[in-house]
């Protein structure tokens, strides 16, 4: 982990800031981290996750409340110092102080577009590299136009289903664990039918629906995002089929 005291960069260069997951160091510049992949910002105060915030008590830095590290000091996070949401909501004055002396900060969190968004859910995008949700104002012809490389056929959509979908905001997509309740085997059957339509619907639209459903950068960050996607559901497709194989050996 890098030196906590090394908090500025030289000169006129930008801002050095930490991954909040593990602590590796990153420009402000950057969007995720070398290290881990995770998101690399300084949450803004203004925006108070459903979940609220962690201090840190080496500089009284706002972090978010999923934090191992300060992204301003690189300090371990004691996750007793917890901001709650209505206490941070009802008392901005005392939410920015916790920003410590950097002036820097606020305005770093509006470039990066910090924060904690994802609707009523308690996942947390960040560490997927899913950008917050898109804005009621933006304009509906923008919101719409869907980049023509990203209009293709996804895999990890496909065999992730609606873990992908919920994960990407398109909560429709929750139909899909209906065969995993428990109901009479009739409705879980119908269930089975229900799941395999998310995903041949995520298979082929899904790229479009995540599109519009939240604040991509662009589609290079999406398709870089889908490619790490696109590593676990490999992991998770050699789980299944391993499992299934075990379960017919079992059976014979």
């Amino acid at each position: 982990m890098a030196d906590p005291t090394q908090n500025d960069a030289p000169g006129n260069g930008p801002r050095t800031i930490y991954c909040m997951h593990c602590g590796t160091s990153a420009s402000e510049n950057d969007y995720a981290c070398t290290r881990c992949g995770e998101r690399v910002y300084i949450p803004d105060p203004a925006r108070v996750p459903p979940l609220g915030f962690t201090s840190c008590m080496h500089c009284a830095t706002v972090n978010e409340a999923h934090a191992s590290y300060c992204a301003s000091c690189a300090a371990e996070i004691d996750q007793n110092a917890r901001i709650s949401p209505d206490g941070a909501a009802n008392d901005r004055e005392y939410a920015g102080s916790r920003l410590g002396s950097n002036a820097d900060s606020d305005r770093s969190s509006k470039q990066r577009g910090g924060g904690y968004r994802i609707g009523s859910g308690t996942f947390n995008p960040d560490q997927w590299g899913i950008p917050r949700r898109n804005r009621a104002s933006t304009p509906r012809d923008e919101e719409n136009t869907t980049p023509q490389e990203i209009q293709r056929w996804n895999w990890s959509a496909f065999i992730l289903g609606p873990i992908w979908g919920v994960m990407h905001g398109l909560w429709w997509t929750m139909l899909g664990f209906l065969p995993f309740l428990p109901l009479p085997p009739t409705l879980r059957s119908i269930g089975f039918i229900v799941l395999f339509g998310v995903m041949v619907i995520l298979g082929l639209k899904g790229n479009e629906m995540a599109w519009r459903s939240r604040q991509w950068e662009s589609a290079e960050k999406f398709l870089a995002v889908q490619q790490r996607w696109a590593t676990w559901s490999i992991i998770f497709g050699i789980g299944a089929f391993v499992a299934i194989i075990l379960f017919l050996l079992g059976q014979g």
